[in-house]
């Protein structure tokens, strides 16, 4: 147990590093919206690149930020219903749709993200607009943030199963 204890560790720090670091994009794309504001507003002169590149910055943060969500349990959930539940039986409810939904969800996510990601890498995919910004770098962010997403998950039903044998609520 101490070795899939580390394993777990590992992913948790992944993604509590990813999460962090990922933040410095937010402070780049202010910066830029801020530098957009003021030349449009005050100069009456916007940029070509900016609108492109802070839709990529935006979707860098929003990606990597996922594993990292579910890490500190901060996913939208509907749980009307499952709070009312007794612990034992809210944890069994959760192992029950990992397996059921987010698992199979996650790994179809991954296997379509690479095709996704790799076939703009074969073509050299560039926006569309004026600026034509390549594409295939963000392309790349979509199955990386999901392998994220789907190690975390596997981490905290590992956790969750744990706690269940346990019988005590150690994880959370």
């Amino acid at each position: 147990m101490k070795g899939i204890q580390h394993i777990l560790d590992f992913i948790d720090n992944v993604n509590e590093w990813t999460g962090r670091i990922s933040c410095v994009a937010v402070l780049v794309l202010t910066f830029i919206v801020a530098y957009e504001v003021i030349m449009r507003k005050f100069f009456a002169n916007p940029s070509i690149w900016s609108y492109d590149v802070s839709k990529q910055i935006y979707a860098f943060h929003f990606l990597l930020l996922a594993g990292y969500t579910l890490l500190h349990n901060r996913h939208v959930a509907v749980d009307v219903l499952s709070r009312k539940l007794p612990e034992r039986i809210r944890t069994i409810v959760d192992l029950i749709c990992y397996m059921i939904f987010f698992f199979p969800f996650w790994f179809v996510m991954l296997w379509f993200g690479v095709k996704f990601s790799a076939a703009s890498w074969r073509m050299l995919e560039i926006g569309r607009d004026v600026f034509q910004i390549p594409l295939y770098p963000i392309k790349t962010i979509i199955p990386f943030a999901t392998l994220l997403i789907l190690l975390q998950g596997i981490s905290s039903f590992v956790k969750k199963l744990s706690t269940l044998k346990r019988g005590i609520n150690t994880y959370d």
